[in-house]
C-alpha cells in the first residue's frame, strides 16, 4: 500500500491472501480503481486447471464505438499471449474491467491504451522473447515503453523506426474503431511536444474469441 492518504497507518505494508481458487475480478462500480490502494495484482500458482480453456484466438475489446478484434500471435510473445488470454478469463465473466481505456490518439502514427485490474497482472518481460518484426505493419499491436505492459499501442500506419525495441503480442485487421476513435476530441497541449490526449478516454472490456482456421 504505498498511497499515504489511502494507506494511512498501513502505508508500506504489502499483504498476501491464499486462495484455493483465484477469484474472478470484482465487479466494481465506475472509476473505483481510483479508491483502490490494496489490491494491485496476484500470484499464480499452479491454476493451470483453471484456465485450461483458455486458449482462444483472439482478444475481443468491446468498446461504445464497436468490437475490436486482435489475433494473438504467441509465436512473436508467447508469455505475453499466455497473460492476456488468463486476463480475458478473469475480465470476461464480470463484464468489467476497471482500467481498460485507450487515451492516446495520434494521426498517421499510433492509438496507445492500457489493460489494468485488480487480480490482472499482463505484465511480462520484454526478453527473453522471438525476434520481433523489423517492420511494424498497420494493426500491429506491441506493448509500450519498451516493456511489457500494461500500456499497449496500436500501429495506424507500417514503421521501421521502432527495430527490435516493442514487444508485439496480436494484429488487428479491421482498423475502423481505431479509426474512429482518432477522430474524438483531443485535449489542448500544454506544449507542443506533448503528446496527444483523449477528452474522454474509450473504455472497454475483454474476452477471448476463438478464430476459423484460415482455408
Amino acid at each position: 500500500c504505498n498511497d499515504a492518504d489511502k494507506c494511512g497507518s498501513r502505508l508500506g505494508e504489502c499483504w498476501l491472501r491464499g486462495h484455493k481458487v483465484l477469484p474472478t475480478a470484482p465487479d466494481l462500480p465506475k472509476n473505483a480503481h481510483k479508491a483502490e490502494g490494496w489490491v494491485s495484482g496476484a500470484i499464480y500458482v499452479d491454476d493451470s486447471a483453471q484456465f485450461a480453456a483458455s486458449n482462444g484466438t483472439a482478444l475481443i475489446f468491446t468498446t461504445k464505438l464497436g468490437d475490436i478484434e486482435i489475433e494473438l500471435l504467441p509465436e512473436l510473445a508467447p508469455a505475453s499471449v499466455r497473460e492476456l488470454r488468463r486476463a480475458a478469463s478473469i475480465l470476461a465473466p464480470s463484464g468489467y474491467c476497471s482500467n481498460c481505456r485507450i487515451y492516446r490518439p495520434e494521426k498517421g502514427f499510433l492509438v496507445q491504451g492500457m489493460l489494468e485490474a485488480p487480480g490482472v497482472y499482463v505484465a511480462t518481460p520484454r526478453h527473453p522473447n522471438p525476434k520481433q518484426r523489423m517492420v511494424m505493419e498497420k494493426g500491429l499491436v506491441c506493448w509500450a515503453g519498451g516493456g511489457g505492459g500494461p500500456h499497449w499501442f496500436v500501429n495506424m500506419i507500417d514503421q521501421s523506426g521502432f527495430k527490435d525495441e516493442h514487444l508485439c503480442f496480436g494484429l488487428v485487421k479491421n482498423m475502423t474503431v481505431f479509426e474512429a476513435i482518432l477522430e474524438l476530441p483531443v485535449k489542448q497541449k500544454q506544449n507542443p511536444n506533448d503528446m496527444n490526449g483523449l477528452v474522454n478516454d474509450v473504455r472497454y472490456n475483454v474476452t477471448l474469441k476463438e478464430l476459423k482456421p484460415k482455408q
